[in-house]
């Protein structure tokens, strides 16, 4: 069951929303940043990250998440991670999102520790999907 929906947003970078050097805080590392079952739909970037752009951050969970129909001017229609240094990406679907360089909908780079489980990536090809430079997805 959707909790959230961002849709119609429009930005220059992440067209829903964008987040820049979210940080765990203590020794708990329980802070950060989550995301859980949100649909994003019809929401544009003139640059990167159509839908989400996060970077720099840490302990980033993302869980049961829709990214539909978005679209960035660059790429990463969907999703963009960059240099986010721990998290995890759990049950999410893509469908349609485009750009105008690949990947269309998914993007991480310079993210060595992020887990990924259960990622689909429906209605596009194999180039839809970006992990630290390969074109192939999970």
């Amino acid at each position: 069951m959707i909790q959230n929906t961002f849709s119609d947003n429009s930005s220059t970078y992440g067209g829903a929303v964008f987040a820049e050097n979210v940080a765990s805080v203590g020794t708990t590392r329980q802070s950060g940043l989550t995301f859980e079952k949100n649909l994003f739909q019809r929401n544009n970037a003139s640059e990167f990250g159509g839908a989400v752009l996060i970077l720099d951050s840490e302990n980033l969970t993302i869980l049961k998440d829709r990214y539909h129909a978005n679209w960035a001017s660059i790429s990463e229609g969907g999703l963009a991670l960059l240099n986010v240094t721990s998290g995890s990406l759990t049950k999410l679907q893509f469908e349609h999102n485009e750009a105008a360089s690949v990947p269309h909908s998914l993007q991480i780079h310079d993210s060595p520790m992020i887990t990924i489980n259960n990622v689909q990536i429906a209605n596009q090809d194999d180039s839809d999907c970006a992990i630290n430079g390969n074109t192939v997805c999970p």
